[in-house]
Order: structure tokens, then sequence, then C-alpha cells
């Protein structure tokens, strides 16, 4: 079973405080989604449950939900859960979730590193270092490499370019270190 919210993207900027929320899922609990929004400090500010539209009960299919979060004073970095609770256990089956920027036409900041992978073994130079990012100062990123056993001992360090026609936009990005190993 799964839950993926596909629509709006992760770390997105949403103008206003209302806005669709769509995904889609496979065999989850009668067909039951539960969307919730909070603020990260366990606020909840919206929630509801639909039912994804699919042929059979547990199929595969899709869901959608409007959102109105009433009036925000300020843009609000928000997380929206989708989610398809068990209720003979009270467990999810199924979880998803994203950051958005609500009341901003600007995307939330972010750094993922998609390769290598979080403690994988690196054993040969050029050290390749691979991921994702948005909405950084000139689409610049700063990349380090960190000794592990003291993280306040940089290696190495490098710029990369987030690859994105938007200022502040969102894309991949690639940084190389010369190493000896």
């Amino acid at each position: 079973s799964y839950i993926q919210i596909t629509s709006p993207e992760n770390y997105a900027g949403i103008a206003g405080t209302s806005y669709l929320v769509t995904g889609t899922g496979k065999g989850l609990f009668e067909n039951n989604v539960v969307v919730q929004v909070n603020d990260g400090n366990g606020n909840i500010l919206f929630e509801q449950a639909v039912v994804m539209v699919t042929d059979e009960i547990g199929g595969e299919g899709e869901w959608s939900v409007e959102i109105d979060l009433g009036e925000l004073e300020a843009p609000t970095r928000i997380i929206v859960e989708a989610f398809s609770p068990d209720p003979s256990t009270g467990l999810n089956t199924a979880l998803d979730n994203i950051q958005i920027n609500a009341n901003s036409e600007f995307g939330l900041p972010y750094v993922e590193i998609t390769s290598p992978v979080w403690n994988g073994a690196v054993n040969n130079s050029p050290i390749i270092v691979q991921g994702m990012a948005g909405a950084a100062f000139e689409n610049n990123i700063v990349v380090q490499i960190l000794d592990h056993n003291d993280e306040t001992n940089i290696l190495a360090e490098t710029f990369a370019t987030i690859q994105t026609d938007e200022l502040a936009g969102s894309g991949p990005w690639t940084a190389e270190f010369d190493l000896a190993l």
C-alpha cells in the first residue's frame, strides 16, 4: 500500500491560502485518505478525510481535496500530510508529506543530496556529489565534505549552481571534489 502527494510540489510557494492537494494511492483501508495541514509546531490548521476514486476497494486510484487555511498574515511554512489510518490498530498504513510556503509566491529554501547515498562508501576521486535544491540566493549553494569524527572539521568545500532558469527556482546541482583517498 502507498500514498503519494502529486500536487503541489514539495517546497513550492503557494500564492494565497487556498489550494488543491492531489495524490494517488493503492491498498488503502476502504480507500480512505486523511489530509492534514499543520504549522510544524503541532498545531493542526486543516484536516479532512476523502475517499480515493478507484474501481475496487484496495485498488489504485486518485484523490484530491481543496485546502482553505483562512487568513494568514505572512508567508507560513506548513506541512501537508496524507495518510490512511487502520482502524483496528490506529496506525497509518501509508503516509506521505510535503512542506510548502503558504501565502507566498516563493518556494521554501531546501537542499537535498541524492548521490552518494547517506553513509555510503566513496572510494574514488574525484568525488561527485549531486542533488536537488531550490530558493537559494542567486541559485548557488555551498557544498562541504566534513570529517566523520569531527563535523566541525571541513575537509573540502566548493560552490554549486542550481540548474534552473528561474531566480530562486528549483532544480538539480552537481559538485566535484578532487581528494586524495
